[in-house]
């Protein structure tokens, strides 16, 4: 047997699903149940889809950015000067946005001296940086040390066993 229908302003539906609420929203507002409204506006696809606003076209993708607008970028010998590792971060997306920018125009002059230029400054962030702590359980004498004592212990044992 069909549910009885229930008499739901159906164009209030349609206009509240065009901006975009949800029907657990729309069921709140009308205090009805979700799933009534869910299944109303399933019904109402078509209208809906028809009262929606049709998209814009597709834009035009953005000209590629002037490099000159980034600032200038370091000499070879500024970049082993500086000891601040933002200025570095700073200056690496720099020189990484002018290298695509070089890329997609084909300039492969610029393209290498942008590389080169990221290249040095990724080698001085990497100088930079704090050495990497070392454990000292694996430093090799500490291995051979830990291996004469386990034998020392065992044989100790052993002794004291006999």
């Amino acid at each position: 047997m069909a549910r009885k229908p229930k008499h739901l302003d159906d164009d209030r539906i349609v206009a509240l699903s065009v901006v975009g609420w949800k029907p657990e929203r729309i069921a709140r507002e009308l205090g009805e149940n979700t799933r009534t409204i869910s299944r109303r506006v399933n019904s109402l696809a078509a209208k809906i889809n028809a009262a929606r606003v049709p998209k814009a076209t597709k834009a035009q993708p953005a000209p590629p950015a002037d490099p000159t607008q980034d600032g200038p970028l370091p000499q070879p010998e500024e970049v082993e000067a500086v000891d601040s590792v933002s200025d570095l971060d700073t200056w690496l997306a720099i020189a990484q946005r002018q290298a695509k920018a070089a890329e997609g125009r084909g300039d492969v002059e610029n393209l290498s001296k942008y590389v080169r230029l990221a290249t040095m400054i990724m080698d001085q962030k990497r100088k930079l940086a704090p050495p990497p702590k070392q454990d000292p359980n694996e430093q090799p004498d500490m291995v051979a040390a830990a291996k004469r004592a386990r034998e020392m212990l065992h044989a100790l044992i052993d002794s004291a066993a006999a």
